[in-house]
């Protein structure tokens, strides 16, 4: 059995059309050359919008999604010490914050 299986698991071609992907690719393009993408006011933006959609007063953007187990894990009061029920078959971030 010397057969080679191709598993697609990257569907983005389905997801967005050519208009969404030009759309997308302007914004990387401008936020790479404005270099203002970590804390600039695309951030601040972007965390109005989206407490705004989800309902809330405040939300905070974090570069990753370990950070931000670790934020929703301090919000909640949980530290170290506290019990933590998780799946067996997660990503390390999940026990790591």
């Amino acid at each position: 059995m010397n057969q080679r299986w191709k598993v697609p698991y990257n569907f983005l071609d389905r997801q967005f059309g050519p208009e969404e992907t030009d759309a997308i690719l302007e914004k990387i393009r401008a936020l790479v050359g404005s270099g203002d993408f970590t804390i600039g006011s695309e951030v601040v933006q972007f965390e109005r919008r989206f407490a705004a959609f989800v309902g809330a007063r405040h939300a905070i953007g974090t570069n990753t999604g370990t950070d931000a187990l670790v934020l929703a894990l301090k919000a909640l009061g949980i530290g170290a010490g506290d019990e933590v029920i998780t799946q067996v078959n997660t990503f390390y971030a999940t026990v790591g914050a």
